[in-house]
């Protein structure tokens, strides 16, 4: 019989993970797993109650948005636990990525057949992440996000996002590239472990989860018209054809500006630049559904 613990975090979705999870429960305790609930107060209550549930070899279940699962994810790697995720939040990004239904209830019917599998781990520093780790345009439309009222789901990023341009000015980035020193001016720099964020945005279309590789993209400088035509290819990887568009693999990025810029990761604020970021090559053991 799994044993598993779901650590929720109440305030994901507008409310969303707390209102489905009697029924995620219950899903999954009818169907033969022993499972207990947890509201977390904070981030670094959710990892305690993490910690304890690898401790008493329990599946940590993550119920939530993107930032909580990859928070979550780096204690359950440290302890090589067993995790999991489930659909609460506004984008929850990564659970479609990894073939998850977005309705939390179908969701946990698919964990029942899902198999552990070992994915890598996106890392800053001791902090962890599952998705993108980005600086400049699509930071700043992390910002816009997080404070507008709009309920609008996970269209809320594309929201954001138009509401950033008309207002943009180009940033110089500084980039060392496993090594090799570059410099770019332009929109933004992203870091991808899944390559998808934003409410779908699959800003990395080809990024795996298990070629311990990072996938670092940037978007030189154009104008505003320009981006705004080349914007809406973002959501089924079309821009990556553009000239402006790069992609390089790496093992390790570190990112400076002249400007005072926050990267984010999971969609939550990490800290000011400058910033490096590694890999945890296949550090995590994951349930993931069958495709």
């Amino acid at each position: 019989m799994p044993l598993a613990t779901v650590v929720i975090n109440p305030f994901a979705g507008a409310g969303r993970a707390l209102s489905c999870s009697k029924d995620v429960i219950k899903k999954l305790t009818d169907n033969g797993w022993e499972v207990e609930s947890f509201c977390s107060t904070s981030i670094e209550n959710a990892q305690e109650l993490a910690s304890q549930a690898v401790d008493q070899n329990r599946i940590v279940i993550a119920l939530g948005g993107d930032g909580l699962a990859g928070r979550l994810a780096g204690v359950v790697a440290d302890k090589d636990g067993v995790f999991a995720v489930l659909p609460g939040g506004r984008g929850n990004d990564f659970s479609t990525y990894i073939g998850l239904k977005k309705n939390p209830i179908e969701a946990a019917l698919q964990l029942l057949q899902a198999k552990p599998r070992r994915i890598d781990l996106g890392m800053i520093g001791q902090r962890s992440f599952l998705g993108v780790s980005g600086v400049g345009f699509d930071a700043k439309v992390q910002q816009v996000a997080e404070s507008s009222k709009a309920k609008l789901g996970g269209a809320i990023y594309a929201y954001a996002a138009l509401k950033v341009i008309p207002k943009w000015r180009h940033i110089n980035f500084n980039l060392d590239i496993d090594g090799q020193i570059t410099s770019m001016k332009g929109w933004m720099v992203g870091v991808a472990n899944s390559g998808v964020y934003g409410g779908g945005m699959k800003l990395v279309p080809d990024a795996k989860i298990n070629d311990a590789s990072l996938e670092v993209i940037t978007i030189s400088a154009t104008s505003r018209m320009y981006f705004l035509r080349i914007f809406p290819k973002v959501f089924w990887g079309g821009h990556t054809k553009d000239p402006h568009v790069r992609i390089q693999h790496a093992a390790k990025v570190t990112i400076s500006s002249d400007a005072s810029l926050i990267a984010y990761a999971d969609g939550e604020k990490v800290g000011p630049l400058p910033i490096s970021i590694g890999l945890h090559p296949k550090g995590l053991t994951m349930l993931i559904p069958e495709t």
